[in-house]
């Protein structure tokens, strides 16, 4: 029964995967073969631990003129949803399959974040080829573009969302997973996944019957935690820690700070953000800086943790794709 449950994960991520790639067609999303050697930057001795990629959006093509752009803000209602101006923080389809399909040509192992806690706490050894890709703020692009070609590849993924806005429509407001919130007015102008998405992708099951993918918090409702209360730096931590875990249950003890914020940016350090998410039952928090940081911040270890922004140009063409990518492992 187990093998023939795997053979049938197999069969319908493919199917999905398919599916994926005749919408997109006439797209221009096609990913072609990487041909810059980008060993030695996983492996370098300075990198004590495998670095962990930051992705957000994916989505279909961008508009690559201004004039279509400054068009569709104007009339945003109207907006096709596959279709973007390059936001700061997108990658395209095209250029998420390259990157992935070069990490699977090279042979890199993709991590849980259990496996990754693991290493970083020296419970697990740390492995030579390896990489831990990370999604924020749960667009409806990680499940329809992303999750299809991560299940054909077998490839392990966290989505970390900020829970009031799961299952949020572009330019309508979400539906509040806790009707209390303290935020009762939102807005977006992306599309969300949904619980019943975040539910189907937790239970997808690799090639050895373990989940491959796994959602943790990003807050409840994207704030700049160094600059808001006490009150609701605590509502915010807590909130989306106990969402996630009465929507999706099990244990969600692992968070990524919205804008990497967790200390002032022109202020002395002050870890009250960190405290305030180690209170609330947080074991590990990420950032959006590419390094360990500075002192103060290397000091509180698992939760001012690193990650590399995988954002590109819309403009590259395949050799540029390939140094760009390089450059920000």
């Amino acid at each position: 029964m187990v093998k023939a449950t795997g053979f049938l994960n197999s069969i319908t991520a493919l199917g999905a995967l398919l599916f994926t790639m005749i919408n997109l067609c006439g797209t221009g999303a096609q990913a072609e073969p990487f041909d810059f050697p980008i060993e030695s930057l996983f492996q370098d001795s300075s990198r004590k631990f495998p670095p962990v990629l930051m992705y957000h959006d994916v989505v279909a093509r961008f508009y690559h003129q201004p004039e279509l752009c400054r068009e569709a803000q104007r009339a945003s209602d109207r907006l096709d949803e596959d279709r973007f101006c390059q936001p700061s923080s997108d990658v395209t389809f095209a250029q998420f399959m390259a990157q992935m399909e070069y990490l699977r040509d090279k042979n890199y192992q993709t991590l849980t974040m259990a496996e990754y806690f693991e290493i970083r706490t020296g419970k697990k050894s740390i492995p030579s080829h390896a990489v831990v890709i990370t999604f924020d703020d749960g667009y409806s692009g990680n499940y329809n573009l992303a999750y299809p070609l991560l299940k054909a590849m077998g490839f392990k993924a966290t989505f970390f969302v900020h829970t009031d806005y799961v299952g949020a429509l572009k330019n309508h407001p979400p539906e509040l997973a806790d009707p209390g919130a303290i935020h009762q007015k939102l807005n977006t102008d992306k599309n969300h996944v949904s619980w019943h998405q975040l539910r189907e992708l937790e239970q997808f099951m690799g090639p050895e019957q373990k989940p491959l993918f796994r959602v943790y918090a990003h807050t409840k409702t994207h704030p700049r935690l160094s600059e808001i209360s006490d009150i609701d730096l605590k509502e915010e931590l807590n909130g989306s820690k106990q969402a996630l875990e009465r929507e999706l249950g099990g244990e969600r003890a692992f968070l990524a700070y919205p804008y990497g914020d967790y200390t002032p940016a022109k202020a002395p350090f002050d870890a009250r953000v960190i405290r305030a998410a180690h209170a609330a039952g947080y074991l590990m928090a990420f950032t959006i800086e590419p390094t360990e940081g500075t002192p103060d911040a290397i000091k509180q270890g698992l939760f001012t943790i690193p990650r590399i922004s995988m954002t590109l140009s819309p403009e590259t063409d395949s050799v540029k794709l390939a140094e760009q990518f390089a450059r920000q492992l």
